[in-house]
């Protein structure tokens, strides 16, 4: 897992290029594949492509669930 304060210092751009392994506990890294040998920065992108598929392509279920959950709120 990553707590705030983590996920905090991982935004801030002078530590994009470092490995998301510095910003997680050891068994919130080895549990989420997402976050294996990536930089701060590529994690943030990937976790920005799977929130913002591209035209055509599979939306994961996961985020159809997201999307509605909040547009229930309204």
């Amino acid at each position: 897992m990553a707590g705030g304060k983590a996920a905090d210092n991982m935004l801030q751009s002078k530590n994009a290029n470092l490995p998301t392994v510095n910003f997680f506990d050891r068994a919130g890294y080895d549990g989420n594949p997402v976050t294996h040998k990536r930089s701060a920065d590529e994690l943030l992108q990937a976790i920005y492509n799977v929130m913002h598929p591209k035209p055509g392509a599979n939306v994961p279920q996961g985020l159809i669930n997201f999307r509605k959950a909040f547009s229930d709120q309204k």
